[in-house]
């Protein structure tokens, strides 16, 4: 990948993709009659980098982008205009992956048009999309859908709904809380409760809480995974191409929080794939300014365990506290999750992930679970704790064996 660092005064040297770059100069001249000015291109391209570049290292860098696709033929000067070839509107349409010239004649012909279509949807790592998906990009839920999507890894066939989406992202949490090595295909059928699900899904978040809602549940996953400041389209879609541009974003990104710990480090064999480059991509620009400051590494927790190991440690931790009668012994959830942390703390599991995977032992038959008719008064506190809503039933025990 081309990289270009530009000395500005920050923390850190900022960085944009010049390869990225270099082709959304091309995208840009393929719009209205094929022509711009320099001052027009560095204009209407420098929102998409301003957090990361000066005006006047902008104006620069243009330059020498431009310089470049002049010699290469991608573009020619027309006394102060600079128009685009056929060649070059070819380099544009396959990084976009998609026909810009049928893109204006549906009636997006202008540059906004196309930075918030198909640059989009391109950014998204979904090129190529139908027009009735386009336009969804162009509503804040379908876009936060979109990007959530495409964050997590989610192969759906079509934009989801935020309820769909949080079945989807509930199935994610829960196969990241077995340690990535849940034996399940995850679709978007939990059994658990929309309150249960979304639960589940905000563990997800860098910030893991119940975010309400399930618009509310996207909009702030949404923000995260592309650094918005904002839940509103037009934030969600700037931070999101100023990620593309400054090559920040790559989909789907790694797991956040306890679920990174279990995950090992690619190789360099197995990475993610390099990005398309272009003819017109400048030699690299060496960093200016100090280096990045290192940031220590996080510790990492004991691996968690899959299905199997989960029942098997909870049945060892459940005898000793079992009650009742033979045949019928019992412990109470609450009591079970309290041994959980006392003796797996390592885990780095939620009360919220905990229940979750209860459930999906007790859906495989690995565990048994059992409910309370809420007689016994003596109880109630632990009834209330244990509490797990699955399959409209409110479990309360997990059930020993003999």
């Amino acid at each position: 990948m081309a990289m270009a660092a530009m000395d500005a005064p920050r923390t850190e040297p900022a960085r944009i993709d010049a390869t990225r770059v270099s082709a959304l100069v091309l995208v840009r001249l393929c719009v209205g009659d094929g022509t711009a000015s320099e001052a027009e291109l560095a204009r209407d391209l420098q929102p998409l980098v301003a957090s990361v570049v000066e005006a006047a290292e902008w104006r620069l860098l243009v330059s020498r982008l431009v310089a470049t696709h002049v010699r290469e033929q991608l573009i020619v000067r027309q006394a102060s205009r600079l128009r685009i070839t056929e060649t070059g509107r070819r380099q544009a349409d396959r990084f976009v992956g998609s026909s810009i010239a049928d893109a204006a004649a549906a009636g997006a012909d202008d540059w906004p048009s196309v930075r918030d279509g198909l640059l989009v949807a391109k950014a998204l790592g979904t090129p190529g999309l139908t027009a009735r998906r386009m336009k969804g990009l162009g509503k804040v839920e379908g876009l936060g859908c979109a990007i959530v999507a495409a964050a997590h890894g989610l192969k759906l066939k079509s934009t989801p709904s935020a309820s769909r989406l949080r079945n989807a992202l509930a199935l994610l949490a829960l196969d990241r809380a077995f340690g990535n090595r849940l034996q399940r295909d995850l679709g978007t059928k939990t059994g658990l409760s929309a309150k249960a699900g979304r639960l589940l899904a905000g563990q997800l978040s860098v910030r893991p809480r119940d975010f309400g809602t399930d618009g509310r549940l996207v909009a702030g996953l949404a923000a995260e995974a592309v650094g918005a400041t904002g839940g509103s389209v037009v934030a969600l879609r700037t931070a999101l191409l100023r990620g593309f541009v400054t090559g920040a974003l790559d989909w789907p990104l790694a797991p956040s929080g306890h679920a990174s710990a279990n995950r090992a480090a690619p190789s360099p064999a197995t990475s993610t794939p390099p990005r398309e480059r272009t003819p017109s991509a400048p030699a690299r620009i060496a960093p200016i300014g100090k280096p990045a400051p290192v940031v220590a590494a996080k510790p990492v927790l004991a691996e968690r365990p899959g299905p199997d190991g989960f029942a098997r440690a909870l049945r060892e931790l459940a005898r000793p506290l079992a009650i009742g009668w033979s045949g019928s012994r019992k412990v109470f959830i609450s009591q079970l999750w309290s041994a959980v942390q006392e003796h797996h703390p390592g885990w780095g599991l939620s009360e919220i992930e905990f229940k979750a995977m209860l459930t999906e032992a007790h859906r495989t038959g690995l565990l048994a679970l059992g409910t309370s008719d809420l007689r016994d008064k003596r109880y109630l506190d632990e009834i209330q704790a244990s509490a797990t809503v699955f399959k409209n039933t409110v479990w309360h025990f997990v059930r020993v064996d003999e």
